[in-house]
């Protein structure tokens, strides 16, 4: 309240502000946070606590040692999947049938879902109870070491398997196993696909030994807006959910762009865009990316065809080719 205070004092026009705390800091008091920012007439696009400095001194070399002196890499085996930069959900929200079907099941297996499904996340959650670590390093000799290191580990997850690099090391993982005679599971993440086809032939895994991530039901989005600090107003919530179609990273995305003021871009389907594009290839058209944004746009009920040809000012077979290279 002081530093909101000096600033109204100095005369500053500028009513945006954030948040920065080496505290841990619960969901409830980020929500307070924010309001009280309301209540002074300013808005708080941020906030940053223990676990957001944590993650970033974890995997930024370059702070350690300005910040902390410290210098090195870090492990070759993580409980913070690469994939998760950070999060401001501190549970999972869900997936309490999955986490327990995944479990149960007999050495390895591959976790297949969308982009935005909560795979990283799920497995991270398993991966801070002990229950497994995260391959983050391409070096097969780091990763031998540490293998040996954490002979007790019972899962090593390597995620985004749909990727040739992940490909590449998932398969040095499974050769190491074989050399070192170790006995951990193995879970590789991936998106749905031919990729994924490929990589469970690779793991030589029957398909009951494959699952896949479902969509939340409403009520678990809207939960998950709620942690983040989205309780209203009920137009926006209801927006959101819409274009989030039930994926918990894409409402995380959606949400959290909220909350640095975006709204605008939130309801426009700009920042859908970016999310969409973000897993499709940098060398895709701009029209490729107005034809995705456009689907995107249409959610479960669909958009015909027709009309995003229409949007785009091309035609129908124009959108089905540019469609075709994109899976491609």
């Amino acid at each position: 309240r002081g530093s909101l205070n000096a600033r109204i004092d100095s005369g500053s026009p500028n009513r945006t502000a954030v948040f920065a705390t080496s505290r841990a800091l619960t969901n409830a008091r980020k929500r307070n946070l924010h309001k009280e920012a309301e209540q002074q007439g300013f808005r708080l696009t941020n906030v940053y606590d223990q676990a957001w400095f944590a993650l970033k001194l974890y995997r930024n070399s370059v702070w350690r040692q300005e910040l902390l002196g410290l210098a090195g890499d870090p492990p070759a085996l993580s409980a913070i999947p690469v994939s998760v930069s950070s999060s401001p959900i501190g549970h999972q929200v869900g997936r309490e049938a999955e986490t327990a079907a995944l479990l149960s099941l007999d050495g390895d297996r591959l976790l297949l879902g969308q982009p935005g499904s909560g795979k990283s996340f799920l497995l991270g959650a398993l991966a801070l109870q002990g229950q497994a670590l995260f391959a983050v390093s391409q070096d097969q000799t780091a990763i031998a070491n540490a293998l040996r290191e954490h002979e007790e580990i019972p899962m090593v997850v390597v995620d985004d398997v749909q990727t040739a690099p992940n490909q590449e090391l998932l398969r040095s993982i499974l050769q190491l196993r074989n050399d070192i005679g170790a006995n951990f599971r193995l879970c590789a993440l991936s998106w749905p696909g031919r990729e994924a086809m490929l990589v469970q032939e690779m793991m030589g895994i029957e398909s009951d030994r494959v699952l896949e991530l479902g969509p939340l039901t409403i009520d678990e989005i809207v939960e998950i807006l709620s942690e983040i600090g989205i309780t209203g107003p009920r137009w926006l919530i209801s927006e959101i959910v819409q274009q989030a179609q039930g994926w918990p990273g894409l409402a995380t995305t959606l949400a959290s762009a909220c909350l640095f003021g975006s709204w605008e871009d939130v309801v426009s389907g700009r920042r859908l865009e970016e999310a969409v594009l973000s897993h499709v290839e940098r060398k895709s058209s701009k029209m490729t990316r107005a034809v995705l944004a456009s689907l995107a746009i249409g959610g479960d009920v669909g958009t015909p065809i027709s009309s995003v040809a229409a949007f785009c000012g091309i035609s129908v077979p124009e959108v089905l080719q540019l469609l075709s290279d994109v899976e491609s």
